[in-house]
């Protein structure tokens, strides 16, 4: 999709079907992205969460990414989440 987005995404106001379904899509991935930040921030600190010193160092990223990574590897086999597709 990102070498050759013309398929699936719309230009110029032209509709394109397949992109209702990429958009529908990426808004529960992201939904679910930001519930698992937000469960991340809650258990980290809440409002005391130093989210900008954190997200600057890249070890903490990673670890970040790794939690939710497994997370997602979770929902997944619980059938709470699914992976994204092209339709």
């Amino acid at each position: 999709m990102l070498h050759d987005p013309l398929p699936f995404l719309s230009s110029r106001g032209i509709p394109n079907p397949k992109q209702l379904a990429i958009l529908g899509q990426a808004g529960a991935l992201l939904d679910w992205m930001v519930t698992e930040l937000n469960f991340l921030v809650k258990a980290n600190g809440g409002e005391n969460y130093d989210y900008k010193r954190q997200f600057k160092s890249q070890k903490t990223v990673t670890v970040i990414r790794d939690e939710i990574l497994k997370a997602f590897e979770k929902d997944l086999y619980r059938g709470r989440a699914t992976r994204f597709a092209l339709p």
